[in-house]
């Protein structure tokens, strides 16, 4: 539509004198894109909350408890959450949310705006940091322009007061607190940029300088649980600098696997993915039930890349207006709360990594994932994308990659040379029957690598995650369940040698 058609659009005179003018932007100063709209991906139609229906169904199936024996996260590790307003005071969320250093403490003699704004850096009505926004110590309201990214403050009866608090609460509610749930990245911080209003609606330019916010001050990934119904060119542009710059950006694939009305019309059937979860520089994520199925409502098609628990899942920290700070709701669903699952994992796995690429904490995600029976056999469908996340074995492959069992060695081998390998735990003593363990093993370039794993007469044999010749080190995963009791022996092995690497005791 026309950038300035008010019927189509629905923009206020502010959101319009606003879109002409953004300096903070290098997508928008230049050119002025058409304002598409994008909403909040609960179900089709409102969240479902309340009821007595146990959502903690999600922690089991994705072992979280497993993937805090490797890591909890690092605080180090800043997740933005793009979303509607935030319940900043929330018991469980109070001390999640990301401070910018330069905007809290008192000014000091020298510093930029000591001698026309004295006073807390918080409040000084000055931009202290010289990041082009006043006072934005603890994120940024893009739809009313200012420095409270809190819920509720223009309709706090709107349909989107609770979304971003939900969203934030499943990537890092605090832990050991006896409140609530806990997060999934215990430690990571949630940067809170409010780019859709309390109606959980918003435009182009809002998310747009979002994302640029995000980016340039800090975050090392990115949640969007939001959706539109066509092509946004500023929004692609975003979201690819943001990949360049190393930041992971994940989002929603969309609530409309079985809807046609409203956001859904118009998008590609059968599956009606959303964007910005159709642009390939995201990590586009669907939901799926508590019976390990695509939730019917989940959007999917040829750009989905992984599912994650979305049906149902709680409880979740919320906001009212008559209760601000300590509000629950048993649970909600969509894909708006399958994104956040995975956003919190790629917290864990990013924290044993350091600082990896898009790709290779992509990489680590995709190749985890449980191969549930929806993908038929296949490494991927347009359902299901690579598979269903699982936190487990994202975090102990993430720690045979960062630290390799000596046995495997750093240098090459040569063509027809023996296999070396060995095996990774985040556990000791017996193995568990919910417990997976990672073979890694190094071979030549020319070569593949399988293990088998013996015990007495029983032979498992596993395959590497990728089985395309040309990799010099390959990754399998084994859970004590498939494995028969006492000892079993674990080898590694090429065309021409078997090498024993150890053993597994259940």
């Amino acid at each position: 539509p026309p950038i300035y058609d008010r019927a189509a659009l629905k923009l206020s005179n502010e959101q319009i004198a606003k879109q002409q003018t953004v300096p903070d932007s290098s997508i928008l100063k230049d050119k002025q894109y058409p304002q598409m709209r994008y909403e909040a991906l609960a179900t089709a139609n409102d969240p479902y909350y309340g009821g007595s229906y146990s959502g903690n169904w999600y922690h089991s199936t994705i072992q979280t408890g497993r993937s805090w024996d490797a890591s909890t996260g690092s605080s180090s590790t800043v997740i933005a959450v793009i979303d509607t307003g935030f319940a900043l005071e929330h018991e469980d969320l109070i001390n999640r949310w990301h401070t910018d250093s330069g905007e809290i403490g008192t000014t000091q003699s020298g510093d930029s705006c000591h001698a026309s704004h004295p006073g807390d850096k918080k409040t000084n009505n000055c931009d202290d940091d010289n990041n082009g926004y006043i006072d934005d110590w603890r994120g940024w309201d893009f739809t009313a322009d200012d420095n409270n990214p809190q819920t509720g403050t223009t309709n706090p009866t709107g349909n989107g007061i609770e979304h971003g608090t939900i969203v934030s609460g499943l990537i890092a509610a605090t832990s050991n607190n006896s409140l609530g749930n806990a997060g999934i990245d215990q430690q990571a911080k949630i940067m809170p940029l409010m780019g859709l209003d309390d109606n959980g609606s918003g435009y182009t330019n809002d998310i747009v300088l979002a994302v640029e916010y995000a980016v340039a001050n800090g975050a090392n990934m990115i949640n969007m649980s939001l959706g539109g119904n066509g092509y946004d060119a500023a929004l692609l542009q975003a979201v690819n600098n943001a990949k360049t710059a190393g930041v992971l950006v994940v989002v929603a694939s969309g609530n409309c696997g079985t809807s046609t009305v409203d956001l859904c019309s118009g998008l590609e059937a059968p599956g009606r993915m959303t964007y910005p979860a159709k642009y390939t520089s995201t990590l586009s994520v669907g939901s799926t039930n508590s019976s390990d199925t695509r939730s019917s409502f989940s959007s999917y098609g040829p750009e989905l890349d992984i599912v994650a628990p979305g049906d149902q899942v709680g409880p979740l920290a919320g906001w009212s207006l008559g209760n601000q700070t300590s509000e629950y709701y048993a649970y909600a669903s969509g894909t708006s709360f399958a994104s956040p699952i995975v956003a919190g994992i790629a917290g864990l796995v990013r924290s044993q990594l350091g600082n990896p690429s898009v790709d290779q904490l992509t990489n680590v995600l995709l190749d985890s994932t449980d191969k549930i029976a929806g993908l038929g056999g296949a490494t991927r469908n347009n359902e299901y994308g690579y598979g269903r996340v699982n936190a487990h074995k994202a975090t102990v492959l993430a720690k045979s990659i960062v630290n390799p069992p000596g046995t495997v060695g750093t240098t090459a081998i040569e063509a027809r040379q023996p296999a070396r390998g060995g095996i990774t735990r985040t556990t000791s003593g017996s193995i568990q029957s919910d417990e997976w363990s990672v073979i890694a093993c190094r071979v030549d370039a020319s070569d593949a690598c399988g293990t088998a794993i013996t015990n007495g007469a029983n032979v498992l044999r596993i395959d590497p995650v990728d089985r395309t010749k040309g990799a010099s080190l390959y990754y399998m995963f084994v859970k004590g369940s498939s494995l028969a009791s006492g000892t079993s022996t674990v080898s590694v092995h090429n065309r021409n040698y078997a090498t024993g690497v150890g053993t597994l005791i259940k």
